[in-house]
Formats: structure tokens, sequence, C-alpha cells
């Protein structure tokens, strides 16, 4: 498995906001994931975890965890594009299982709507 290294994480607030600025939005029942093209050969992953979605750091880290994995199983699917997955409320009484049914599916529609070149 791959380590979920720099280049591959949106790290300062700049760059959430220039996805926020111009994103293209993909949701699900559990997450939606804020969409832009980046220019570079890579996808890069932001997450944003509010505490409305889990109360609980516990919770919200698992969440994290999860996100992580599953953009690692799947970035080199992905074209280059700068992605912000938020969670919704409902995230934190929903088995890990689904929730990475749910990541994948989200993921390949991604990936199909935005082919790469």
């Amino acid at each position: 498995m791959s380590a979920f290294c720099k280049p591959q994480r949106l790290l300062k607030k700049s760059q959430f906001d220039w996805v926020f600025a111009e994103a293209s939005k993909f949701s699900s029942k559990q997450f939606t994931i804020l969409v832009r093209p980046n220019g570079l050969k890579r996808a890069r992953l932001g997450l944003a975890i509010a505490k409305k979605a889990d109360p609980r750091a516990v919770g919200r880290n698992r969440v994290k965890r999860l996100l992580r994995e599953c953009f690692r199983a799947f970035w080199l699917q992905l074209p280059a594009l700068d992605l912000v997955v938020l969670a919704r409320p409902g995230v934190r009484g929903t088995d890990s299982p689904t929730l990475h049914a749910e990541l994948f599916t989200l993921f390949e529609k991604l990936s199909s709507r935005h082919s790469r070149p």
C-alpha cells in the first residue's frame, strides 16, 4: 500500500479556497465531494470533517482514516483533480463497510465524469 504523502494532500487554506471557489459537486447520502481540475499529473485530497458530522473527535478521526484509506486505494485511477471531501451528519451512525462502498461509488462516478486525458 502506498503512503499518503504531501504531494497527494491539500495542505494550505489557499488550496482549499481555490477548490471551494469553482467546484463541481458529487454527493451521496453521507459525503459531498467538491472537485476542481488542478493541472498537475495527480489527484490531491483535502478533508473537511466538521463537528456537525460527528461531535466526537474519535468519530471524526475514524472518518478521516477511512477517507485516506479509500483514496490510497483509488488515487491512481483518478484524473488530475483536487478533491475536498465533506462529511454529512449521518456519517456518525454508519458502519465502515457501508462508507467504503459509498466512497468507491463516488470515486468511480468522479473517474468516469472527469476522464484522464
